[in-house]
């Protein structure tokens, strides 16, 4: 049954940030209604009639007070926006205690009568081969999550690697993800479905590194072949300047609506090159070579190695039509950001261009929607710039990035850092953070919004 209509939440300033711990307690305290768990539906009124940025955290929580979880954000409904098919990639089911189990979530993000019928779900194996179908009918609003056994049945238990095609009636809106855990640590990465890309891929902050804190980084790739026919793909790594490498790359044929996976992907594409010290990091690029313009579905997976199992965060796959560029007209929003006191956030850029610079403009807000950026002597902020090559991507501590541009330190204790990001030359760009849990060296990658 549908619900009364929520109580509204305190009015959020311009720029500032609303943080609602345990949102579902929240919703048992205003609402008296008690759910293990929902969809949630966020509606607002201001005078710009702008969406607002939402993200929502699910998490595990230790009894010494780290956590590890997954972080989705809210989609903006915009009718006519979902296309067909869309794809799932990076999915795996290992079994119940060793690898890896994936569950998943479908949301009918309209509320018109009838709800959408005829959602169909088809699942390939790594070798491209047909294992199950099945249709669904959502009501309005309508919300299923679960594991892929129980969709399928206890036979899926250990397919191993695997990828998920999603057919969705025309003109529905429909949001759909998996979440994909570590049967050793039950940490989960989420990962949205996407439609194929039109342009070069890109995949930031791929990593085989010693980090802070003990953390040991390495990065997965699955890629999946979303057409019927073979194709060939050129995958390839450069890594960040002063790491002292070459770039290295493979070119790969996968066969029609096949997935290759590569655990700690940098590895495999030096072909066993690397010594067992090498401490590098660096941005994936991958492209047709068969002059077919068909590019595939990709996830990556950028990870803390520990001894108990892995802590990850999803990667998605950028390219052109995800980001902005000058005189556009669009700005990117960052919310969620902390300050390492609180968590170690990471700020990082992307040049999604194949031939020109991007030039970035930051500013910080806090949470009340406080400039946190400098004031010169007019009273203006002083704007944050970062400038980035075709190609290229660049990450570093947030409170590196403060020094950096201003030569003072970036306050302490801010559980809410926003980043309003503008392009003023160039482009597409795009910006990302990660967020690090400071005692399971949990990481969450948060994908920035762009909106007018």
């Amino acid at each position: 049954p549908r619900l009364p209509p929520a109580p509204l939440a305190p009015p959020v300033p311009p720029r500032g940030t609303l943080v609602l711990n345990d949102i579902l307690q929240w919703v048992k305290d205003n609402l008296g209604q008690d759910f293990s768990k929902t969809a949630l539906m966020v509606t607002y009124e201001n005078q710009d009639n702008v969406p607002p940025v939402v993200l929502v955290r699910t998490y595990n929580l230790l009894p010494d007070g780290s956590r590890y979880g997954q972080i989705n954000s809210g989609v903006n409904v915009i009718p006519g926006s979902t296309q067909t098919p869309l794809w799932l990639t990076g999915l795996h089911n290992n079994g119940l205690t060793d690898g890896f189990r994936t569950n998943y979530s479908i949301v009918n993000l309209q509320g018109d009568p009838g709800g959408v019928n005829g959602i169909t779900f088809t699942v390939y194996d790594n070798t491209g081969a047909f294992l199950a179908s099945k249709t669904f009918n959502l009501a309005p609003y309508g919300y299923l999550q679960d594991s892929i056994r129980n969709l399928f049945g206890a036979g899926f238990d250990t397919i191993g690697d695997f990828s998920m095609k999603i057919d969705v009636p025309a003109g529905k809106e429909i949001q759909t993800y998996a979440s994909v855990m570590d049967n050793h640590t039950g940490d989960p990465v989420m990962i949205p479905a996407i439609a194929p890309p039109d342009s070069p891929i890109y995949l930031p902050a791929i990593g085989h590194l010693n980090g802070v804190g003990g953390t040991v980084w390495r990065a997965d790739v699955q890629l999946t072949n979303p057409d019927g026919a073979a194709h060939t793909w050129e995958v390839k790594y450069t890594p960040k300047s002063g790491d002292g490498l070459n770039g290295a790359f493979q070119v790969v044929t996968v066969a029609g609506n096949s997935s290759l996976f590569a655990d700690d992907v940098v590895a495999a594409l030096y072909a066993g090159l690397l010594s067992p010290d090498t401490q590098t990091s660096g941005i994936i690029r991958i492209a047709p070579t068969d002059g077919s313009g068909v590019y595939p579905i990709v996830e990556a997976r950028a990870y803390n190695l520990t001894s108990n199992g892995t802590y990850g965060q999803g990667i998605p796959p950028l390219w052109a039509a995800k980001g902005i560029s000058a005189g556009d007209g669009r700005k990117l929003v960052l919310a969620g950001m902390s300050t390492e006191d609180i968590a170690r956030t990471n700020l990082g850029f992307v040049d999604l261009s194949e031939s020109d610079n991007v030039n970035f403009v930051v500013y910080l807000y806090d949470e009340s929607g406080n400039v946190l950026n400098p004031k010169d002597g007019g009273g203006n902020p002083q704007p944050l710039t970062i400038s980035i090559g075709p190609g290229t991507w660049d990450q570093d501590k947030l409170e590196n990035r403060f020094r950096n541009a201003f030569k003072t330190s970036l306050p302490a204790n801010l559980r809410a850092v926003t980043a309003e990001i503008t392009v003023s030359s160039g482009g597409p760009g795009y910006a990302y953070a990660t967020v690090i849990d400071p005692k399971t060296g949990d990481p969450n990658f948060i994908a920035a919004q762009p909106v007018p």
